[in-house]
């Protein structure tokens, strides 16, 4: 795992911290997660996101992205409930892609394997390598555009689990 102090950059923080602050259920996916489990020559774009869909999750997302983005959000709430959204917030400040669901992983499941760190007295939640291992590997099968860069991320996580 990451030996750094340091995984996301303040503005990023600030999304997270909304986050625990509003109780979001939510797990660290992408690049951010590739770099916290000791990847540290991929490049990072932006902070992925997976959210759970249930209602009250949906909701406290919403609030948690709105307390932070006033009048930004151009959905409401219970669009955060339906399965296959992504939400880019990159054009609002921030570098986020939110996610509600991903091939590969089931969210309860993959959110009873979180890892944990704790930056700037915030706790980040971060998918599992296994989970993580398997969303990879559908993207790869899925975005031929991405081979290259899955193949990387999919042999690293599975020479970190084979340690």
């Amino acid at each position: 795992m990451q030996d750094a102090e340091r995984i996301l950059d303040s503005r990023d923080m600030d999304i997270i911290g909304a986050f625990n602050s509003y109780s979001v259920r939510y797990l660290i996916v992408g690049g951010y997660a590739m770099l916290f489990y000791g990847y540290e020559d991929r490049p990072v774009i932006d902070l992925d996101i997976w959210v759970n869909r249930e209602d009250d999750n949906a909701y406290k997302c919403w609030n948690a992205l709105n307390a932070i983005m006033p009048n930004c959000l151009n959905f409401q709430p219970d669009y955060l409930t339906k399965k296959g959204i992504k939400i880019d917030l990159r054009n609002n400040h921030y570098d986020v892609e939110i996610f509600t669901s991903m091939e590969g992983a089931d969210f309860d499941v993959a959110f009873s394997r979180f890892n944990t760190w704790e930056q700037e007295g915030e706790i980040l939640y971060f998918v599992g390598v296994t989970d993580l291992l398997n969303i990879k590997r559908f993207v790869k099968k899925m975005c031929p555009e991405r081979t290259e860069k899955e193949s990387n991320d999919i042999y690293f996580l599975e020479n970190l689990i084979a340690k």
